[in-house]
């Protein structure tokens, strides 16, 4: 069972976000799940099933594009792993 983040707290991701990747997010419900340990506010896209298809993470402000590029190299290297979640870029590139 999927851990529900009871806050209302930013409940959902911001439509200027969702818009930044268009078609690929239309449609799913955004359910707002416990993060890890990195302080990120993390959001489940649903699809009409109920089946996750996509997450979005806000990085806290304090997080810097620089302090992210390892990460997301490591998870280019490893996109082959069936576990690693691949990274969708924004219509502008961002990720």
């Amino acid at each position: 069972m999927k851990a529900h983040y009871t806050s209302r707290v930013n409940p959902s991701p911001s439509p200027p976000i969702l818009a930044r990747y268009g078609p690929a997010l239309a449609g799913l419900r955004w359910v707002r799940v416990s993060g890890g340990l990195s302080g990120a506010d993390v959001w489940s896209g649903d699809d009409a099933d109920g089946t996750p298809r996509f997450a979005l993470k806000r990085w806290p402000a304090e997080t810097t594009p620089a302090r992210l590029a390892p990460d997301r190299g490591w998870m280019k290297r490893a996109a082959h792993l069936p576990f690693v979640p691949a990274v969708l870029p924004t219509s502008d590139g961002d990720t």
